[in-house]
């Protein structure tokens, strides 16, 4: 029960952000710089390791 309380509140976040572009376009901003930074970071310690 909790569970399906816990995805509805998450769905329904998820149609509010939608709803509201702007906080949306921004937080997609943070998201694809967060990932570049997170895969810029992977690659260098995977050279490292095939370095080694």
């Amino acid at each position: 029960s909790s569970q399906l309380e816990e995805a509805t509140g998450e769905l329904r976040d998820a149609l509010l952000d939608i709803l509201t572009g702007s906080i949306r376009q921004r937080r997609l901003g943070v998201g694809v710089l967060m990932s570049g930074v997170l895969t810029a970071t992977g690659a260098n310690i995977l050279s490292l390791y095939v370095g080694c």
